[in-house]
């Protein structure tokens, strides 16, 4: 331009040779208003593998009469074509402590790249290492440092550190940029497991201030963990209500612990002891783990998991519960001791529907033999008075050999000896047949108690029936 070399000829082409930098010899330059520009893009090894300085260009510009000038600029550059060389085989992880070789809440993940000369080896000083750890939670570019051209980095996984992780198959990857800012990125295929969740509990059986707990009822504790099972690792499980402790060995339980998926089941080879006391569950914080070997926390306080046992039983009384079809257990929940036992002054209430002959009894005494003259027999109703076979209420009891009849002549309910009781009403007779007393008959002696309108609430709370 007038500005700059200002030839009068016409200028016919000018060509630019780029040879230096792995380019074309007589690369064809555009005019723009006597501004003429060539262009060339530096690739990776283009032109062959160039890491030079004072490199230069050259202009051969040629007139409309053909005559040509050769001219090289002086700009003495520095270019570098070849990226860093990072493969695959000198990069590895390591710092795995959990089952199977998985990284688990705790580890520290170590990611390393050989660069020495029984590494990559690289020609250039490599000026930075980049690790990108977001497979494990954690950062996409951690800082590497050099020590004698072993690269190291570390990330620390931690309780869903970088979000919820439990996955196979995660990998780092490796950006290295040398002198030049040339880069390179390659990932390892380590192909690593990482699990960064923890059991939790989540729920349990009985539930945490949970009240009238059965000292035969088993423990059932549920564990959140993003789908894995869990399993048993060391410690006890302390089960105590300050004077009854029972201490369970979770490497050496004998039975006591079972593990379902998710679910732990605590039966221990003792029943609870006391009634009406405030239990509670401990666990140690190595006792429980999951796929990958994180633990659980523990339990170490006394509230977290704490419970009440049912009040005390009086076992000198017996309900037979026809409406309901079940009786007293005096060792609490369905599956507890119903036998009769000698020695025993018993109170045994029979109770049925005061306006209804159906009766049900599933849950039949053994051990009837044992009663007699200091036993008590009693009907009551369930909130009203008894109505009989004539609809009319009861207004007799008799007891003659053993077979007791409540009502006017027209039968409110008969029991035999054997247990069986039958009930009258206007809608109809039904019968118990002999569930009640599942062997033995009472003796003929036994007492017949006075029949009320309804069982004392007393005596429905001491036998776990309200």
């Amino acid at each position: 331009t007038g500005g700059g070399d200002n030839n009068g000829d016409t200028i016919g082409s000018v060509a630019v040779d780029f040879s230096a930098f792995g380019g074309g010899a007589a690369v064809a330059a555009s005019n723009s208003s006597g501004t003429w520009t060539a262009t060339f893009l530096i690739t990776e090894d283009g032109g062959g593998s160039i890491d030079g300085t004072n490199l230069n260009v050259t202009v051969t510009a040629t007139d409309n009469a053909g005559n040509g000038t050769v001219t090289s600029d002086t700009s003495n550059a520095t270019l570098d074509n070849d990226s860093p060389t990072v493969t695959d085989g000198n990069i590895s992880i390591s710092g795995a402590t959990g089952l199977g070789g998985a990284y688990k809440v705790g580890d520290t993940v170590t990611a390393t790249w050989n660069n020495t000369g029984g590494g990559d080896n690289n020609g250039d000083t490599i000026g930075s290492v980049a690790v990108d750890f977001s497979a494990f939670g954690g950062g996409a570019a951690v800082a590497a440092s050099n020590s004698s051209g072993t690269w190291t980095a570390t990330f620390l996984i931690t309780e869903d550190g970088g979000g919820s992780i439990d996955g196979t198959n995660l990998n780092v990857s490796m950006t290295a940029t040398d002198n030049a800012g040339n880069t390179t990125t390659t990932g390892d295929t380590s192909n690593a497991t990482v699990d960064n969740d923890s059991p939790v509990l989540s729920s349990s059986t009985p539930t945490d201030n949970a009240t009238g707990v059965s000292l035969t009822d088993n423990i059932v504790i549920n564990f959140s963990d993003v789908g894995d099972n869990i399993a048993l690792g060391t410690g006890n499980i302390v089960i105590t209500d300050g004077s009854q402790t029972i201490t369970i060995d979770v490497a050496s339980h004998g039975g006591q612990l079972s593990v379902s998926g998710n679910t732990l089941t605590i039966n221990p080879t003792a029943d609870l002891a006391n009634s009406s006391a405030n239990y509670n569950v401990q666990i140690a914080a190595t006792a429980i783990d999951d796929d990958a070997g994180n633990s659980f926390s523990g339990i170490a306080d006394t509230t977290t998991l704490d419970f009440t046992t049912v009040a005390a039983v009086d076992t000198s009384i017996v309900v037979f519960d026809l409406i309901a079809g079940t009786s007293s257990s005096h060792n609490g929940g369905s599956g507890g001791a119903r036998t009769f036992d000698a020695g025993v002054s018993y109170d045994i209430y029979i109770k049925v529907d005061s306006t209804s002959h159906v009766v049900t009894m599933t849950s039949p005494w053994s051990g009837a033999s044992n009663l007699g003259s200091d036993d008590t027999i009693y009907l009551v109703g369930n909130g009203s008075a008894l109505i009989g076979a004539d609809g009319n209420p009861m207004s007799a009891q008799n007891i003659s050999s053993g077979l007791i009849s409540w009502g006017p002549v027209n039968a409110v309910a008969f029991m035999g000896r054997s247990g069986n009781f039958t009930r009258f009403h206007t809608g109809g007779v039904d019968t118990a047949g002999n569930d009640m007393y599942a062997t033995g008959s009472h003796g003929t002696n036994v007492l017949l108690g006075a029949a009320a309108t309804t069982l004392p609430n007393s005596i429905a709370v001491s036998q776990i029936l309200s």
